[in-house]
């Protein structure tokens, strides 16, 4: 567990953390591919599907690295790093791709009316939405964590 923070008092969680909390992203990703194929339903449906993993995912993970060392995670700001650094790994490789795929074509050379909303909405859906989730695991673990201590 190389991964989980060592150092309760730093300033900031390092990037070997950051990289810890990805690897459970990862395999919250592996997991909800495989489910998303075999539960029927809307799209919405689906996406409500990921975001419980992701946090479900972050929360082992807290709960993991409070268990390993108690109050790596204890700081607010801390936990807030984290999720944003650990949201940058997971949202760089789904930018990644996209692009390489191609899943969204843009025409930067004649753009429409809607291009821009489709970046802010695919950026936002990348980055903003993956931290509230990896943040609010982190938090619901700490609190439950402290609740039983």
């Amino acid at each position: 567990m190389r991964f989980i923070q060592s150092q309760p008092d730093a300033q900031s969680p390092s990037w070997g953390s950051a990289f810890g909390l990805f690897s459970f992203q990862i395999g919250a990703v592996i997991l909800t591919s495989g489910l998303i194929g075999v539960v029927p339903g809307l799209v919405s449906q689906r996406f409500l599907l990921i975001g419980i993993f992701t946090m479900f995912a972050a929360f082992l993970y807290a709960h993991l690295s409070e268990s390993q060392v108690p109050g790596a995670l204890r700081v607010p700001r801390c936990r807030r790093i984290l999720a944003q650094r650990a949201a940058g790994l997971t949202g760089s490789v789904a930018l990644f791709q996209v692009m390489v795929f191609r899943v969204i074509d843009l025409s930067l050379a004649g753009l429409s009316r809607t291009d821009p909303y489709v970046v802010v909405l695919l950026l936002g859906g990348l980055f903003v939405v993956p931290w509230l989730e990896l943040w609010c695991g982190l938090t619901v673990a700490v609190r439950l964590r402290r609740k039983g201590s």
